[in-house]
């Protein structure tokens, strides 16, 4: 087991990509947000759409009373769809924000994994020298054990499957509303892993975002 020193530097680095983690969700609930704003604005202009055009139609309406009701009615259309044009612009810019946010959070449990696999394979290669010698000229090196070994292969799983930075943007939102959830496997076997002690994680870095779908 893990000494408590271990467990309290794993910790502060594992609370460091919670931190980032829940960013994420913050910022997908956000996004979430404008999105569900815009659909209702779209619904509402799409009324006033509608009262102008019976507006035009009503033909036995006072003409004086008609021009009142068409300016407050195409005002409020003109004001409407100028907040819809502001929030089709603030989704767009949170959307890469989700992404970016996203690849930094991936970034670092990739590299968080990455450390469990290297203790566990210089582990496995420990018991392996403990017990075994290769004999000279074997056609098999010995990484390929260590690397199929039980130690290594049972964490194999946990490998943080949103590494793919190439998927188009919808794809790769939808994969990061899971990503908080599907850390937690990890993040328990980090903390209970012997003899690792953590590399802090999460140098900033940019991201290219792909167009909008």
């Amino acid at each position: 087991m893990p000494t408590q020193t271990e467990i309290a530097t794993n910790k502060a680095v594992l609370d460091s990509v919670d931190a980032k983690m829940a960013a994420l969700d913050a910022a997908i609930v956000k996004l979430d947000d404008l999105v569900e704003k815009r659909a209702a604005l779209t619904g509402s202009v799409a009324d006033l759409k509608k009262q102008e055009a019976e507006h035009l139609r009503n033909e036995s309406a006072n003409e004086d009373d008609a021009v009142k009701s068409l300016i407050t009615v195409r005002g409020k259309a003109d004001v409407q769809e100028a907040r819809l044009n502001s929030l089709s612009d603030q989704i767009k810019e949170q959307r890469a924000s989700v992404v970016s946010i996203g690849n930094d959070a991936g970034n670092c449990a990739h590299t968080l994994f990455r450390q469990l696999v290297a203790n566990r394979s210089a582990r496995a290669e420990r018991i392996f020298d403990d017990h075994f010698r290769m004999p000279f000229g074997a056609p098999i090196p010995k990484r390929h054990f260590i690397e199929d070994s039980r130690l290594v292969r049972e964490v194999a799983n946990l490998s943080p499957r949103f590494g793919d930075h190439s998927k188009p943007t919808n794809d790769r939102i939808e994969q990061l509303r899971r990503f908080a959830k599907e850390f937690v496997p990890l993040r328990e076997h980090l903390l209970a892993e012997p003899d690792l002690v953590l590399v802090p994680v999460g140098t900033p870095s940019l991201s290219v975002v792909d167009k909008a779908a």
